[in-house]
C-alpha cells in the first residue's frame, strides 16, 4: 500500500493572484499620494501669495505709504501678465514703486498668472491710508507643474482688497 502524503504550501497561481492583488492596490495608493503631495505644494505656494497680498495691505495701512504686488519684474516695465511665471514682486513705499520691494519665487514649480477675464491685472495696489484698491475682481491663477492637480485661483474681493483661494474661477 502507497501512503500519500499530505503536501502543504502554495500553488504558483495563489502565489501570483496575491502577487497582483498588492501591485494593484500598491500603485493606486502611489497614484493619489502623488497627487496628494503636489496638491499640497500648490496650496503652499497659493499661501505664500496670499501672505504677500496681505502684508502688502497692511503695509499700507500701518506706513501709509502705498504698496503693491506685480505678476511683472521690475514693476514698472509693461508685461503680459497672463502668461506663466514662477516669480511676482512686492514692494512697498515710494508710491509702491519701491523702497521696500522684493523678488518671490514660488516653491515647486508652481506658476502664477493673471486669468483671461482680468487680463491687464498684472499688479495690484493697495492705496494709503486704508489699503484701498481699485483692482476689485482681480483672480491670479496658481498652476501646479503637474497637469493632474486642478488649479487654484487667489481673488481680490471688494474696494478693500481683502484676499481669498478658490478651487474654482
Amino acid at each position: 500500500m502507497e501512503s500519500r502524503q499530505a503536501l502543504h504550501g502554495f500553488t504558483l497561481i495563489e502565489v501570483l493572484t496575491v502577487l497582483a492583488i498588492i501591485a494593484s492596490i500598491a500603485a493606486v495608493i502611489g497614484y493619489y499620494s502623488f497627487v496628494w503631495i503636489q496638491t499640497s505644494r500648490l496650496k503652499e505656494a497659493a499661501q505664500q501669495v496670499i501672505v504677500d497680498l496681505q502684508r502688502a495691505r497692511s503695509q499700507a495701512q500701518l506706513t501709509s505709504e502705498d504698496s503693491r504686488v506685480a505678476l511683472c519684474s521690475p514693476i514698472t516695465t509693461a508685461c503680459n501678465p497672463t502668461s506663466a511665471s514662477q516669480t511676482y514682486v512686492t514692494s512697498w513705499g515710494a508710491g509702491g514703486t519701491g523702497a521696500m520691494s522684493g523678488l518671490k519665487t514660488l516653491p515647486y514649480g508652481v506658476t502664477i498668472q493673471s486669468t483671461a477675464g482680468t487680463a491687464g491685472s498684472g499688479y495690484i495696489s493697495y492705496t494709503a491710508p486704508y489699503a484701498e484698491t481699485s483692482a476689485t475682481g482681480l483672480v491670479w491663477q496658481l498652476n501646479s507643474p503637474s497637469s493632474r492637480v486642478a488649479p487654484l485661483f487667489v481673488r481680490v474681493v471688494g474696494v478693500t482688497g481683502k484676499v481669498s483661494l478658490s478651487a474654482t474661477n
